[in-house]
């Protein structure tokens, strides 16, 4: 982080959003989780002294709002883009907006063409799996962003923030793709692994309103009781290469673990400081490897973290799962699984 530190008493902001959930017209509502990829992202930046500000289209209002669309497809849910508008910093020097699904991107775009007819000058990064997947047709279909960073993006971020404040050369960082003057789609790959993720700072959860979500029914796992849940990862990445998935153009098939006691340590941590009695790991495969899983599990029944839950809603290929596992998961408090079909192990499909 000191080697990509902000200039000194520099006022210029980086804004980073997630904007609001496009839903089918049929649907009443979506689960809403807090950002958690937003809030590693902020955590990055505010650690090397940036000033960064979080918009949370989807959570920042209570209850959030739900409106049709103009061409009348789709449900709209949180901010406007009006609402969005307001709120971004006059002194924004880069904005950057999350774009996770291309079912979303007809919305998006408008929305971020009209930040950009606002805020001529502001710098538009986009990142996410919907970016990442398709950067020269994001790039061309919407001319108001300048730059996609692809895959994992909290350090190319930092990186390309820090050339920019700095005015230093942005061309050829990791993961950073763009339209060059002559019309050319220029692409850097994919952004470079983290290796070492217990070295992240926390999710800068200060940035953003949890409290706002602590509500049944925001949450995409199994509700018990008063909940009051936060996202958390264990892992990231996927070894494996469903024909579901968007994993591999993303995180590519590199699987990292966190360490159990560091991950338990997070959790205690977010205990103290907003009260949390349930926990939504996002992980895209969370049991792979039964020691570490076992491991985990243990850690939590040391420290007598009894009164809580967790859980694995986002889907898990797990071909550890067998009955001690299942034992061990269940007897720390894991409430619910979602459980990916496409195991290609016979056994686990069985069972």
């Amino acid at each position: 982080f000191s080697a990509f530190t902000a200039p000194m008493n520099d006022e210029r902001v980086i804004t980073v959003c997630r904007p609001f959930g496009v839903i089918p017209k049929t649907t009443y509502t979506s689960p809403v989780t807090l950002p958690l990829g937003l809030a590693y992202v902020g955590a990055v930046l505010d650690k090397a002294g940036y000033k960064t500000k979080i918009i949370d289209a989807t959570g920042e209002q209570k209850p959030v709002k739900i409106r049709r669309s103009e061409d009348n497809l789709y449900n709209l849910q949180g901010l406007t883009t009006q609402e969005i508008i307001e709120k971004i910093d006059p002194n924004t020097f880069i904005f950057g907006i999350s774009l996770m699904f291309t079912s979303e991107w007809a919305s998006h775009r408008k929305l971020i063409k009209d930040i950009k007819k606002k805020f001529p000058k502001i710098i538009v990064v986009a990142g996410g799996e919907h970016a990442t997947s398709i950067p020269e047709f994001t790039l061309r279909d919407c001319p108001a962003i300048d730059y996609v960073i692809r895959g994992e993006g909290e350090f190319s971020m930092l990186e390309f923030s820090h050339n920019i404040f700095h005015n230093k050369d942005s061309k050829n960082i990791p993961g950073i793709c763009f339209i060059d003057k002559e019309n050319k789609f220029i692409d850097n790959g994919l952004s470079k692994r983290i290796q070492h993720i217990d070295k992240l700072p926390l999710p800068a959860w200060h940035l953003l309103k949890p409290e706002n979500y602590f509500t049944n029914s925001f949450t995409i796992g199994l509700a018990k009781g008063k909940l009051r849940n936060m996202p958390i990862l264990a892992t990231r990445g996927c070894p494996y290469q469903c024909t579901f998935c968007s994993s591999p153009s993303m995180w590519t098939t590199r699987y990292i673990m966190r360490d159990p006691k560091e991950i338990v340590d997070e959790i205690e941590w977010i205990i103290k400081k907003y009260e949390a009695n349930d926990f939504e790991f996002f992980d895209l495969t969370a049991i792979i490897k039964k020691n570490w899983i076992l491991e985990f599990c243990d850690e939590l029944k040391k420290r007598k973290l009894s009164n809580i839950t967790w859980q694995l809603p986002v889907g898990t290929r797990s071909e550890a799962l067998d009955e001690e596992t299942l034992k061990a998961i269940y007897d720390s408090g894991c409430a619910y699984i979602c459980y990916a079909p496409e195991s290609g192990s016979k056994k686990s499909l069985d069972m």
